[in-house]
């Protein structure tokens, strides 16, 4: 049987409250985030969902994709130096 999607608002601010919440832990609060996220149903659908913070700039979203990035491809390359 086939689910119904979830609302995508409903999801998007369960991942913003989701990152306050983690952060709020130790004393930090998000102001500017981007959240990738691939998901499978029940029904073993994927789904793929993004959300960036309330009022963020889009030259804010790129620095913080480019940023993760870079930081990825750093990380590859250092794997790749080290032989794994």
């Amino acid at each position: 049987m086939t689910q119904p999607a979830p609302d995508p608002e409903a999801v998007r601010a369960a991942l913003h409250d989701a990152v306050s919440g983690a952060l709020s832990q130790f004393g930090e609060f998000p102001t500017r985030f981007v959240i990738l996220v691939e998901s499978i149903g029940g029904d073993s659908e994927t789904g793929l969902w993004s959300t960036v913070a309330k009022d963020q700039k889009a030259w804010d979203t790129m620095g913080l994709l480019t940023f993760a990035l870079a930081q990825e491809q750093a990380a590859v390359t250092q794997r790749a130096i080290d032989g794994e």
